[in-house]
């Protein structure tokens, strides 16, 4: 069954994100550093209600990632 594979949020929080997010922030520094970089959020409501956020992150004038996600 999925919940005996998929790690629990708690399983997932603590020291484990703390170093795979240091990791992700090391590498940015890298991929990044000396580019021209813009980073743009919104916020607003669906027809439903629900509070969606987006994100778009421009590197040297192309999208290199854009996501959004509701809360």
């Amino acid at each position: 069954m999925a919940g005996d594979v998929m790690p629990s949020c708690w399983q997932i929080s603590g020291q484990l994100l703390d170093n795979a997010n240091t990791a992700l922030m090391e590498q940015l520094k890298k991929d990044l550093a000396s580019q021209y970089v813009v980073l743009a959020s919104d916020g607003w409501k669906d027809d439903l209600k629900n509070s969606v956020t987006g994100v778009n992150i421009t590197v040297g004038g192309k999208v290199s990632h854009s996501f959004n996600c509701r809360l």
